[in-house]
């Protein structure tokens, strides 16, 4: 999982680093958001509905992401099912409480890579998921949140297991 990481040169560090900045900033700027189901207190959702994240990694660089946060058992359970496409750019965040289940790909023809995350925002483990597989795919380390996006956007963004992600100010947990 982090074996097959591609590190960006230097100069494109500082451009990405520059870009996540001016990112946020836009992020910041998109006002509130029309989905009742994931409203959060002190980040601005952009137009479409899905919320500005960064996960920094180890070396300092900041990616920028647009998630959509599945919160309720219906949102979870559903997750991007049906969905034709992502975009290149955007993921969803799965909150779950209580460690179980797992994910499946039932009802999904997008191929997808997840990031388990642990309830501080660290990523613990990466899993590649095949489309319309309905095995259940865990994570072997203790985990609080699901992050799912395009298969292989991980490895191409310079992300991998012990990055950090912010995660949205109510789902931060105490001792963080």
């Amino acid at each position: 999982m982090g074996s097959g990481v591609v590190r960006p040169k230097a100069g494109l560090s500082l451009f990405r680093t520059v870009l996540a900045i001016v990112f946020v900033l836009l992020v910041a700027s998109c006002g509130g958001s029309s989905r009742a189901s994931t409203p959060m207190s002190g980040v601005s959702a952009t137009p479409d509905g899905r919320f500005g994240m960064v996960i920094t990694t180890k070396g300092g660089l900041g990616v920028p992401l647009r998630v959509e946060v599945a919160r309720t058992a219906e949102e979870k359970a559903k997750g991007l099912s049906g969905r034709k496409s992502l975009d290149e750019d955007a993921g969803m965040l799965f909150d779950i409480p209580v460690r179980g289940g797992g994910f499946s790909m039932k009802d999904t023809s997008i191929p997808l890579s997840v990031a388990f995350i642990e309830k501080c925002g660290r990523i613990v483990d990466i899993a590649d998921l095949q489309p319309n597989d309905e095995a259940l795919r865990n994570s072997p380390v203790t985990y609080r949140f699901g992050l799912e996006v395009n298969q292989g956007w991980f490895a191409r963004a310079g992300v991998s297991v012990g990055d950090a992600v912010s995660l949205p100010p109510e789902l931060r947990q105490a001792g963080c």
